[in-house]
């Protein structure tokens, strides 16, 4: 699945409620991680930039320190969210992250609700971007969500129309009747929460689509557990220089014998309720003193399997609480990377 982003959440920290402000941001910064790391799943509406320019919207500070005024507290500067914007529309994105060319007639199309822009002239721009999505979606067998702000009531907007002809040409007889539902989502983390985030790791092949499925999976088990306001991010997580490679060399890799319990342990761990218990990892068999690293990291090891072999996740944990998945080991091992 890909997310399709609109020009207008492009610019929605400048105009959102301020209970929203922090997800419209940290859902800004994924999309950036997420073309960086080529993950691939991020389609930025066409034109974007100029569009902006034509509605008097250009993401600079100064549009967004306006919002900003009324909110008292606030991690973010309007400088910091206009850097975040710009780097997005300065990436390259892959030919796989823009919808496929067509050419279309159509006696009569339109979407059900309407989805709303930053003015009126936004309608007929946003009208073509479902009409590109639901084209893909029945011709092309592509599979996109649209981040958009403000999101509509429903959470999906339906695109319909007579087709009258397609270019490229396609087998299917024309003029023919067009629909399609499209989910509209208010942040980057619903988008993640309707993945499945074991098959993203079954089917990772980098160190970035590995951490982008521990993260789908983390926010899968809060929202199973409907634990909200949680302090959990990308920035809450890494890995260490060691860990992707222990991974293949105890079988816990992607698609690898102890691939599904490795990844149920470390999603738990990752939002701190952990599926097996987690002990500290100490410096002897006296456990009296707990390791710790120069800087004052400390170790720590919870179960991933109880049988043959018996493995274990080593990871550390900084003075604020992130985690940093040093490696998996066997239960005899007493070597934390």
């Amino acid at each position: 699945m890909q997310l399709v982003v609109s020009c207008d959440y492009l610019i929605s920290p400048a105009f959102c409620a301020p209970e929203e402000l922090t997800a419209c941001v940290e859902s800004l910064i994924q999309i950036k991680r997420s073309i960086e790391n080529n993950l691939n799943n991020i389609v930025i509406e066409e034109n974007a930039l100029e569009k902006l320019a034509e509605l008097g919207c250009y993401p600079c500070a100064q549009i967004f320190n306006h919002n900003l005024q009324s909110i008292s507290e606030c991690t973010y500067t309007g400088r910091d969210i206009a850097r975040t914007v710009n780097n997005i529309l300065a990436l390259e994105l892959e030919e796989e992250c823009r919808f496929p060319v067509h050419v279309a007639d159509w006696t009569n199309k339109k979407a059900d609700p309407e989805l709303i822009g930053r003015a009126p002239s936004r309608s007929p721009a946003l009208l073509d971007m479902l009409e590109s999505i639901s084209l893909s979606t029945i011709f092309f067998k592509k599979n996109y969500s649209v981040l958009h702000h403000p999101t509509c009531g429903g959470n999906t907007v339906t695109f319909s129309g007579e087709l009258a002809s397609l270019l490229p040409e396609t087998q299917d007889t024309l003029p023919q009747n067009i629909l399609a539902v499209v989910s509209v989502l208010p942040d980057y983390d619903a988008f993640a929460l309707g993945q499945d985030a074991k098959t993203l790791f079954d089917q990772a092949t980098d160190t970035q689509s590995i951490l982008s499925s521990f993260y789908a999976g983390a926010l899968a088990i809060l929202n199973q557990r409907q634990i909200k306001n949680s302090k959990f991010n990308f920035d809450s997580f890494e890995f260490g220089p060691h860990f992707v490679d222990s991974l293949d060399e105890n079988q816990c890799g992607p698609g690898q014998n102890f691939s599904g319990p490795l990844f149920d342990s470390i999603c738990h761990v990752l939002v701190k309720l952990e599926k097996n218990e987690v002990s500290p990892f100490y410096t002897d068999t006296t456990r009296k003193t707990q390791r710790k690293r120069a800087n004052g990291d400390l170790a720590w090891r919870t179960h991933i399997t109880k049988g043959n072999p018996a493995l274990r996740l080593l990871f550390w944990t900084d003075a604020e609480e992130k985690i940093i998945l040093a490696n998996v080991g066997k239960k005899n091992d007493l070597e934390i990377l």
